[in-house]
């Protein structure tokens, strides 16, 4: 519990009451002091110095006190401190100790970016997040779009549908212009015409430069044809240096040394 000062106040020198603009519970009422005077004239410890009466006006919100104490000598003018029982602390910290996202400053960072390292990623600097195991995987950015798609189709498999049936887990995504992806790139892919080929991917093949292919999560039955749509957005991502993306398929690390003597590591997968 801690108390309060009340601002909203009517001071009734010759009838000797005040007046609150809200619902004052006589319990919480603490102490009135006039301070030109330097008189107390409520106090909850004191019989001659109590309340003679407590209304509550509900059509004007207030709550009026008559006071034991003779004020009649006194001015309406007069300037009263009134404090009353809160049930909560409020505290407003100094700006000094606040970074720019209005929380607690437990660090002193460089730039406002590092707020999100200092609290975990928030949604408000990252635009798609990709998390495994609760560690970010790889994000995407806003300025990433492909803009270039052409056609979005699903290869026909015969083992997740009837022989000659789009029904199948591999997209292909063929561009007007090179995408400049790599196998294993990561990519984000929203707003297509199947919700199963909707999410964030990692690109299983790359045929040529106008073409790349990643695994849906499930087999796509539920339309046939192309299912990109005006809408559909692909973007570009980029890996976190702590990401927990295993590649289960990599079968050998080669290491060579150019011309630099610059150890550079490759890999190959079945």
């Amino acid at each position: 519990m801690g108390k309060s000062i009340v601002g909203n106040y009517t001071f009734d020198a010759s009838a000797g009451t005040v007046t609150i603009e809200r619902n004052v519970h006589e319990e919480k009422l603490l102490l009135i002091t006039n301070v030109k005077d330097n008189i107390i004239i409520y106090n909850f410890s004191d019989s001659t110095k109590g309340l003679t009466s407590k209304s509550f006006n509900q059509d004007t919100n207030e709550t009026t006190f008559a006071l034991a104490y003779d004020t009649s000598s006194m001015s309406d003018t007069d300037k009263l401190q009134v404090f009353i029982e809160s049930e909560e602390n409020t505290i407003f910290p100094d700006d000094t100790i606040i970074d720019p996202v209005s929380k607690f400053r437990v660090s002193n960072p460089n730039t406002l970016i590092d707020t999100d390292f200092e609290y975990g990623p928030q949604t408000t600097k990252w635009e798609s997040l990709e998390s495994i195991r609760n560690i970010p995987s790889f994000f995407v950015k806003t300025d990433s779009y492909l803009e270039t798609i052409d056609t979005i189709t699903v290869e026909e498999d015969s083992g997740y549908g009837s022989e000659g049936t789009l029904a199948s887990r591999t997209i292909t995504v063929t561009t007007t212009e090179p995408h400049g992806l790599e196998s294993g790139s990561p990519i984000d892919v929203r707003e297509t015409l199947s919700p199963t080929a909707d999410g964030a991917y990692i690109v299983e093949s790359v045929p040529n430069t106008l073409q790349f292919t990643y695994l849906a999560r499930a087999a796509v039955t539920e339309v046939t044809g192309d299912i990109s749509a005006p809408y559909t957005t692909i973007q570009k991502g980029e890996f976190f240096s702590v990401s927990d993306v295993k590649l289960s398929n990599t079968t050998t690390l080669i290491t060579v040394n150019d011309q630099d003597n610059i150890d550079r590591a490759t890999t190959s997968s079945e």
